[in-house]
């Protein structure tokens, strides 16, 4: 992975990708669109989150019974879970859906855990996660005992009113909570780095494999990829391999019901909570 992000750069940015010398309002505008499909995806980890903990701990009276007198009896603790999960997922997305292959700070992406896998025979993947998780609660306590320590908190909003109004309560409460799983997804950032590049890869290759061009939604560091590879496949004069029939269903099948979690939790944000 690391030779494919050199010879990438080596050939020069793909479009619509720029750089600022060249032309500095297309290279804003392509930081705009990019700080938009953050915001955006970082809104829909936090609504598969509010899905996931309303349908596996509220939904049902006996198990929500069990969760709240049983399991997690302590109040804070239980919207504790389900903020900074928010927060995870939500800043994980933001950072997936703007990766950029072609940055020069991700030449050595995924070296070290390609180094793992060639001499201890460690997968990857797994490897990364692990480190995430690792990473991602060290950052995580930190920024836990530091707003304590100065006494930084926020009340828990019931929503009610508007539609508006209701809306605004994923922002206005417990933004503390939010912060501490933002913080956290960002300190364990750079071990994701070969997840969100082997994800953005295998995306755009099935594009290119299937001979579809990018979106208008498509973010700007998609459609660069996208074209890479297509040019690489013209220069190289070889096809795109085709996707497994099975890893194509768990990916695509994740998808739909990341989606429908989102909807489900948008939902309960403004109508049920």
């Amino acid at each position: 992975m690391t030779t494919d992000i050199a010879s990438a750069n080596q050939r020069g940015l793909p479009p619509p990708l720029v750089q600022f010398a060249r032309d500095p309002l297309r290279w804003v505008l392509i930081k705009i669109e990019l700080v938009v499909a953050a915001v955006t995806l970082a809104h829909v980890g936090m609504f598969i989150v509010v899905a996931l903990y309303y349908l596996l701990t509220q939904r049902v009276p006996a198990i929500k019974h069990f969760w709240d007198h049983t399991l997690v009896t302590n109040g804070e603790l239980r919207h504790s879970i389900r903020d900074v999960g928010e927060g995870v997922l939500g800043g994980f997305l933001a950072q997936a859906i703007v990766w950029n292959h072609f940055a020069k700070s991700h030449l050595k992406t995924g070296r070290i855990f390609e180094r793992l896998h060639d001499t201890a025979h460690i997968p990857e993947v797994p490897a990364a996660l692990l480190a995430s998780v690792i990473f991602g609660a060290v950052g995580f306590l930190a920024l836990y005992y530091g707003l304590h320590a100065f006494h930084v908190h926020s009340a828990t909003r019931t929503a009610h009113g508007s539609v508006w109004k209701r809306a605004q309560t994923i922002w206005q409460s417990s933004w503390d909570k939010k912060a501490m799983g933002y913080a956290a997804a960002f300190v364990a950032r750079r071990p994701m780095h070969i997840v969100f590049d082997d994800a953005q890869r295998w995306f755009a290759e099935r594009r290119v494999q299937q001979h579809k061009d990018t979106r208008l939604y498509h973010p700007p560091t998609f459609k660069a990829r996208v074209n890479d590879i297509a040019r690489l496949a013209i220069d190289t004069d070889r096809e795109v391999a085709r996707q497994g029939s099975l890893q194509s269903a768990l990916i695509l099948g994740s998808l739909v019901v990341g989606l429908a979690l989102a909807g489900y939790g948008a939902y309960i944000l403004t109508y049920i909570a």
